[in-house]
C-alpha cells in the first residue's frame, strides 16, 4: 500500500478545515515519512515543554484537543466533524492512523 506524502495529508487537513496548528506539526513529526512508530513515538523533551506542558507523552497526544466534558477531538478535523469526540485518547489514534494517514490495522486471520 502506497502512503501520502506528509505534504499530500497537510493539503488535506487544511482543505477539510484542520487546526492550522496542528497541521504545522506533521511537518516536524514525520520528518523520516509518514509511519506508526513516528505517530507513537515518545516525545523529545523539547517538544513536551513547548506543546504539552512538560508532560511527555506519545506524539499523537499533540493532534487532540480535549474539551471540559474530558471527550477528544481530533485537531486535523474541522472542529464540530467529530460530533461527541472519544472518550480516550488511544480511540482517536485509531481515527488519525486510518482517517489521516492510511495506516490502517490489517486482520491476518481472514
Amino acid at each position: 500500500m502506497l502512503l501520502p506524502t506528509i505534504h499530500v495529508t497537510m493539503a488535506r487537513c487544511r482543505a477539510d478545515g484542520g487546526e492550522k496548528g496542528a497541521i504545522t506539526l506533521l511537518q516536524d513529526t514525520f520528518t523520516g515519512g509518514v509511519s506508526e512508530h513516528a505517530l507513537t513515538r515518545k516525545m523529545t523533551r523539547e517538544e513536551a515543554l513547548e506543546h504539552y506542558g512538560g508532560v511527555s507523552t506519545q506524539v499523537y497526544r499533540m493532534l487532540l484537543r480535549n474539551e471540559d466534558a474530558g471527550r477528544y477531538h481530533c485537531r486535523l478535523c474541522l472542529i464540530g466533524a467529530n460530533k461527541g469526540g472519544w472518550k480516550n485518547p488511544r480511540d482517536v489514534l485509531r481515527h488519525v492512523k486510518r482517517d489521516h494517514f492510511g495506516l490502517g490495522d490489517t486482520c491476518t486471520s481472514w
